[in-house]
């Protein structure tokens, strides 16, 4: 490896060139700091190209088909549809997974913000039993936390082994998802799919419950 070139941005352009579909990267290093986000770890999910799973370690390594719930982070925007339509067209298993769907957003209705989510599910038909939805809570009358604190009270409430986020072309991270990477004490997994973004960016602009049901369900 060229000593002018980090760790990071190797294993970055290592991805790139065999095309990974989601690159898989430990939470700290053999020098690392046991809680946060190492560098390598924080530069990879920064700059990748495709969908990225940060890895918690746990003493107690769970066995490789037991169920798993997925908790999906949506705020009605596309990075948030992207996530969700990988998770139920790659990752979930029907009949042994179960999906949760968190709503994100303090500023819009979460009844509107998660509509076009049940009606992919039911329309779907394979999760109807295993999935539910989360609001977030009232900020005039719960005195709630901060987004990524509400987000990840309920997933820790919803037992998730896998906190679900949608991230976009930037190369920057936003506030949210990096104080959750920071903060989550289990695996996290970032959805990044050029070809899903693209779709939604041919796509018409999405204001209607149902037109965002289609498009999540055209996405993958």
């Amino acid at each position: 490896m060229d000593p002018k070139v980090t760790t990071g941005e190797a294993l970055v352009q290592l991805a790139d060139e065999l095309r990974v579909d989601l690159l898989f990267v430990g939470s700290y290093g053999r020098k690392g700091a046991k809680s946060g986000v190492g560098s390598t770890a924080t530069l990879a999910l920064r700059d990748s190209a495709c969908s990225a799973c940060l890895v918690r370690c746990e003493p107690n390594a769970r066995p490789r088909d037991s169920p798993s719930t997925w908790c999906v982070a949506v705020d009605g925007g596309k990075s948030g549809m992207m996530a969700f339509a990988a998770v139920l067209k790659e990752h979930a298993v029907p009949g042994r997974d179960k999906i949760h769907v968190l709503c994100a957003d303090f500023e819009q209705s979460s009844a509107k913000a998660l509509e076009p989510y049940r009606q992919v599910l039911e329309q779907d038909g394979r999760f109807q039993h295993e999935c539910c939805f989360a609001a977030m809570p009232n900020p005039e009358l719960d005195n709630p936390g901060s987004v990524p604190e509400e987000l990840l009270t309920r997933a820790e409430r919803a037992g998730a082994d896998f906190l679900v986020l949608g991230i976009s072309g930037s190369t920057k991270l936003g506030s949210v998802c990096q104080d959750i990477l920071a903060l989550r004490s289990k695996t996290s997994v970032l959805m990044h799919k050029n070809d899903q973004e693209a779709a939604m960016k041919r796509s018409a602009s999405i204001h209607h419950s149902k037109q965002q049901a289609k498009i999540i369900t055209s996405l993958g």
